[in-house]
């Protein structure tokens, strides 16, 4: 028996082996992992290590991996060798089996014909917690969940939060020129994906605001001095990720930027 255990332990030791978080950076309910693999695995290797990260970030609603090769790893500034990203799905992409993608490849920004086309690729607002309200003009409802027993501070500040970051996503990725968006907190007893949905929209602490495209550029250049709605973004490999202007607004200048809308 104890020969047994000794034999599992060394397999569990090797398994284990096969990678290494090398840094994690959490912001609000998506973590970003930095992954070293020993080498080269295949991708259901790679599904099986990326579940197995994920099962303790289970509060997140998104976990992005990237993996790098011992030889390539992020300081030489090649970029990741694959991805395993949770949104909240599960997607795999090995991007090369000679060589990572390198900063000089070019990677297209991304564009939707719509802000619905848009929020649904995104996975930030789905289901009970996205609705348009109407077409035209363009009016939409999206709603972030809280467990009971939150506070109203916090609910208003990320009711605020929603609004900009859907706003500026809007103008930067589709060609809309005004956009009314609502935003309602959604009161949980639970997150139990086994009982019945009981949210409730808290319209006691609802907010709406019409946006135009002319008013938001106007805030790029008044607090991170910019007239391209691309510059709220950075390339991470082969995806474009909100960058820490875009958390400008949306954090340090929130109560400002919201007030200015």
């Amino acid at each position: 028996m104890r020969q047994v255990l000794m034999i599992f332990s060394v397999l569990l030791l090797v398994s284990c082996s096969n990678y290494e978080i090398l840094k994690e950076d959490v912001n609000m309910n998506i973590s970003r992992i930095e992954v070293k693999l020993k080498e080269k695995v295949d991708k259901a290797e790679l599904e099986r290590i990326s579940k197995e990260i994920r099962a303790n970030r289970e509060s997140y609603d998104k976990v992005w991996i990237s993996y790098y090769l011992p030889d390539f790893l992020p300081a030489s500034g090649i970029r990741a060798w694959a991805y395993g990203n949770f949104t909240p799905d599960l997607e795999v992409e090995i991007l090369g089996e000679d060589k990572p993608i390198s900063d000089g490849q070019q990677v297209e920004f991304p564009h939707y014909s719509t802000v619905l086309e848009m929020l649904n690729a995104a996975g930030d607002y789905s289901g009970h917690n996205l609705e348009k309200l109407t077409d035209n003009p363009l009016h939409i409802r999206v709603s972030k969940d809280f467990i009971k027993g939150e506070t109203e501070n916090l609910m208003i500040e990320q009711t605020k939060r929603d609004i900009i970051y859907v706003a500026f996503q809007a103008f930067a990725e589709t060609n809309v020129d005004e956009i009314t968006i609502t935003s309602i907190p959604v009161l949980r007893n639970d997150f139990n994906p086994n009982k019945p949905y009981d949210g409730k929209l808290l319209n006691n602490l609802k907010l709406s605001k019409t946006i135009t495209r002319e008013n938001a550029l106007k805030i790029l250049e008044k607090y991170i001095k910019t007239n391209s709605f691309k510059d709220l973004y950075q390339l991470d490999g082969t995806m474009y990720l909100p960058s820490d202007k875009f958390d400008l607004l949306k954090f340090s200048q929130l109560e400002n930027v919201f007030n200015d809308l």
